[in-house]
């Protein structure tokens, strides 16, 4: 009888630490929850997010000072963001008027060689500066006011601007789109530097002779085409690094791509490049539809 009432009792001890364990199971789950919430927001933030404040409601007590430093730890650095960000804004605006008054200096002179080096150097310190200017203000806007617009209407305007340019360049730009309206819910002065950007670089890849092809399909996505030299797989992330270029004499500032993805980010679109059929690239940007 001793020895069944021993069983017993050792019956009810493992039984009784089993049911603690899987209580406190549950308890240290529950009582961790909103710091794995916490996590996944900490591991979600890039350098469009990093302005945000960590609530410490309803975080265990022990985790508060974490939290406090956490998000002075992001204050910091989104301070030193945005002086980054004034420096260049700075810096670009400085750099306008030397650089308006070089190029009218250059106009004045003979015509020669030079004289087109010189106004190629200087346009293209210009186009650097804008941009730069560009990726500083970006911040400044406000995102969340997007408003529906006609990506038709606003498409064959930038492919039309820049039909005479791929025509001095001796190439063809054309425009193919479905015959009704594709409406999207984006900033109209966003698009249309994504655009402007990509149908540069698609004009200068394209071989003479050729034909850079804007799409724009019924779900509000753009590819911007080129039957150039292509983008290989190993240099798609590093073609959106500010500054890359796959050759230190290609034209351009290296700026451009950058200021696309950064811009389609924003807005909450994606970006990627493919290969174009028979040798080229091909960016497609998707938007949100309307």
């Amino acid at each position: 009888m001793i020895h069944i009432d021993r069983n017993r009792d050792f019956f009810y001890f493992v039984a009784l630490s089993i049911a603690m364990a899987v209580v406190a199971a549950v308890v240290i789950r529950r009582g961790l929850a909103p710091l794995h919430a916490l996590a996944t927001r900490i591991a979600a933030i890039d350098l469009n997010t990093i302005d945000q404040h960590f609530s410490a409601a309803g975080q265990p007590t022990e985790t508060l000072p974490f939290i406090e430093a956490v998000n002075k730890a992001f204050e910091r650095v989104n301070e030193g963001v945005a002086r980054e960000r004034r420096f260049a804004a700075n810096s670009a605006h400085e750099l306008r008027t030397p650089l308006t008054i070089l190029r009218s200096r250059v106009e004045t002179l003979d015509e020669s060689v030079v004289k087109h080096e010189l106004d190629r150097d200087v346009r293209r310190m210009q186009t650097i500066v804008e941009q730069l200017l560009v990726l500083a203000q970006m911040k400044e806007r406000n995102y969340s006011e997007s408003q529906p617009i006609d990506l038709n209407r606003l498409v064959l305007a930038i492919v039309t601007d820049y039909a005479p340019i791929a025509i001095d360049n001796r190439k063809n730009i054309e425009f193919d789109t479905p015959p009704h309206s594709i409406m999207a819910r984006e900033h109209e002065w966003a698009v249309e530097c994504i655009l402007t950007n990509l149908i540069e670089n698609a004009i200068r890849a394209e071989p003479v002779g050729g034909t850079v092809v804007v799409r724009l399909e019924k779900d509000a996505t753009i590819d911007v085409v080129d039957h150039g030299g292509g983008v290989a797989p190993a240099d798609r992330d590093m073609v959106f690094e500010p500054f890359w270029r796959r050759e230190e004499m290609s034209p351009g500032s290296g700026l451009g791509l950058s200021i696309v993805k950064e811009l389609v980010q924003l807005s909450g679109g994606r970006i990627y490049i493919a290969d174009t059929p028979g040798g080229g690239a091909t960016f497609r940007v998707i938007f949100a539809a309307e």
